[in-house]
């Protein structure tokens, strides 16, 4: 629940001074702590791949693993020393011996220098785990900071007891640092946007297929997003859920293609021996609705974004195919060019402005996820706490945002169908 009262914070020497109306109230705040490893042992080293994104190279130091969570910028660089497992007052240089990778916390030997490839060493190093605290308003209606539990990735905000309000969170995403105005998250409210156009008039074979109970395929088609990974119960599944429950009748069958680390542009220069070749596994999966997420489309040349766009949607409509585009989900703010996770109801991406114009253009149906991935920092949450490795990929919760965009388009239509 949101704090019904006006208030305002400010970071003061270390606090938050909340003001609500006449009263003022000082909360003092605990910087996220370093957490330390000592000797985790190595019986080798890989050898570090310079030309390897650094999301796949080997040498994951284990204290930057949680279950399927990855911890992206996690590691303190500075900390890290590499010595020898069998005489540890011997000590191997950065750069020189070994490599290490602050961004994704990898490590691996250099292959011209002291580190053989069957020597075995030991790792000390530090690293942060993520954290968000919360202002909370008690049953007494006093103010207390409450901590939430660290996390690798993927913090949740405290439980709130019977009662009680939030009113903000804390996001402490680093070790060790010094509060900051953009580190305070206020909860404010929001309005989940809504769909320009509905499926009553941009799906109109879907809705009826939906609703008489006849069957309906439909092809989600997209990245890694699409594909999954461990940790997330993906969107099309949460769509398909949603879709049978606000229409009761529905026979659907789903078939996913999803491809990780890639874009629309590589499936359509698959070759035909490729599983992933867009005449045959695409049209010719013959669906009846695709459904399509391409995060990796934003980093394409803007220059490729409409040829290959125009070229599937002529291909759909000779085919009677209809289609949901889905805008991608918020990644790394550096990625975006943010600089702050809150203040950014605007996506910069210019392919989110382009697949919006092109849907608004072509009378595609558009499932707007980035505008309610924008309104996250509102509800206190920073969007990159739904990310299982800090980075791009959501976790259950954040792939629900991108089946909820998807969902709102039959809103309206399942009401009716019920």
């Amino acid at each position: 629940m949101q704090y019904s009262r006006k208030f305002e914070l400010t970071v003061e020497a270390g606090s938050v001074v909340v003001v609500c109306g006449a009263s003022t109230t000082r909360l003092r705040v605990s910087p996220n702590p370093r957490q330390q490893i000592k000797q985790e042992r190595w019986e080798s080293l890989p050898e570090y791949q310079a030309e390897t994104p650094g999301w796949a190279r080997r040498g994951q130091l284990l204290g930057l693993v949680s279950g399927p969570c990855r911890g992206y910028f996690s590691l303190i660089p500075e900390s890290v020393a590499v010595r020898d497992a069998r005489n540890p007052a011997r000590q191997f240089e950065r750069g020189r011996d070994f490599q290490c990778d602050s961004e994704w916390g990898t490590l691996g030997r250099v292959s011209s220098g002291s580190i053989g490839a069957e020597q075995p060493v030991q790792v000390d190093y530090a690293y942060a785990l993520r954290r968000l605290d919360s202002i909370i308003e008690d049953t007494r209606g006093k103010l207390v900071l409450r901590r939430g539990t660290p996390h690798i990735a993927t913090p949740e905000p405290p439980v709130l007891q019977a009662g009680e309000r939030r009113l903000a969170n804390i996001w402490w995403p680093k070790a060790g640092e010094r509060l900051e105005a953009a580190q305070l998250f206020p909860l404010q409210e929001t309005v989940p946007p809504k769909p320009q156009r509905s499926a009553e008039l941009l799906l109109p074979r879907t809705l009826q297929k939906l609703t008489r109970g006849e069957p309906l395929t439909v092809l989600a088609w997209g990245d890694s997003v699409t594909a999954g990974y461990p940790g997330a119960v993906v969107w099309h599944k949460q769509v398909i859920d949603g879709l049978r429950l606000r229409f009761p009748k529905a026979k659907i069958t789903t078939r996913v293609l999803g491809w990780g680390a890639h874009n629309m542009a590589d499936f359509l220069a698959a070759p035909p021996s490729s599983p992933f070749h867009y005449a045959t596994q695409v049209l010719g999966s013959k669906p009846d609705l695709v459904i399509s997420e391409f995060l990796n489309d934003f980093v394409l040349p803007p220059d490729r974004w409409e040829p290959q766009y125009r070229r599937v949607h002529a291909d759909f409509k000779t085919l009677g195919v209809e289609w949901i585009a889905l805008t991608p989900h918020d990644v790394w703010p550096g990625w975006m060019g943010l600089t702050s996770e809150r203040d950014c109801d605007h996506d910069p991406r210019p392919y989110v402005t382009f697949l919006r114009e092109f849907c608004e253009r072509n009378g595609v149906a558009l499932a707007d996820a980035a505008a309610r991935y924008g309104q996250l920092w509102r509800k206190g949450i920073p969007f990159t706490t739904l990310m299982v490795n800090a980075v791009n990929h959501p976790n259950t919760a954040g792939m629900q945002i991108l089946a909820e965009s998807v969902l709102a388009l039959f809103d309206a239509e399942g009401q009716r169908a019920l």
